[in-house]
């Protein structure tokens, strides 16, 4: 079934503001086995959803998030005022800790945790370790690492951590040695990435690609040999499948 293979990217993105608890709570409950969240650290070491540094997309503030504490945090919404309005604006930044709660109940999903580099950068990769890693122990048997940043992924190797997996800057970076050294789980890589000369049957590891938001793209990929497919469509790519599904039953009845 697709639906096994979809990762809900920033949980159902199309629909809710990313990287929050409902987003990522309406994934699950339509049938998402997969959820991708990012994660940001404030100036006082609190792991946050968040994808960008500044914080003016997801709340309309211009703050930086490395360079505030938690408790600035907690007083903005993660709405996307420029793309949803005010919808949503009551809407909390979840903090890691409320995503593996969230996570728990729901034994069949697995967690895909990019660490972001801006964070990396500010704080230092050990550092991040040290605030994430003791959150995800408790789902750590199905929760990905995975990060742009292949020095923070071999370090979490080092410290026993069993799922990463890289995600590509480029389609040579596959094949690399830095790549074959880490001997990632699962390679995460962009669509666009992909060619006539750069096919993903080349790639030795499974691969999840992104960001993919058709149906029949995304078909198309699983038969080409990926693994998994990241959407920010995951709903609308359940909703499809289920519509296909019954549409082809109906015809095998008559």
């Amino acid at each position: 079934m697709i639906k096994d293979k979809l990762i809900a990217h920033r949980g159902w993105r199309n629909r809710y503001p990313e990287n929050t608890l409902p987003g990522i709570n309406a994934a699950i409950e339509i049938g998402a086995q997969h959820i991708e969240i990012d994660i940001q650290l404030t100036a006082d070491g609190i792991p946050v959803l968040c994808h960008d540094k500044l914080l003016q997309r997801l709340s309309g503030s211009d703050q930086d998030i490395t360079q505030c504490n938690f408790s600035q945090i907690e007083k903005l919404s993660a709405y996307e005022p420029q793309r949803l309005g005010n919808a949503f604006l009551s809407t909390p930044i979840p903090t890691l800790k409320d995503c593996v709660a969230l996570i728990k109940k729901s034994c069949h999903v697995t967690l895909y945790v990019e660490l972001k580099t801006e964070s990396i950068d500010a704080f230092g990769s050990d550092a991040v370790l040290d605030a994430v890693l003791p959150n995800l122990q408790s789902i750590r048997q199905h929760c990905f690492l995975i990060s742009f940043d292949s020095d923070i992924l071999q370090l979490a190797r080092q410290r026993g951590w069993q799922h990463i997996a890289p995600v590509l800057n480029s389609f040579e970076q596959a094949f690399s040695a830095e790549t074959t050294r880490l001997s990632p789980n699962l390679i995460f890589c962009d669509k666009n990435l992909l060619s006539n000369e750069n096919k993903l049957e080349k790639i030795a590891y499974p691969t999840a690609i992104y960001e993919v938001d058709d149906y029949h793209q995304a078909i198309l990929l699983l038969d080409q040999g990926a693994s998994l497919i990241e959407t920010f469509s995951i709903g609308e790519l359940i909703t499809v499948y289920s519509h296909n599904e019954q549409t082809l039953s109906g015809k095998s009845d008559e």
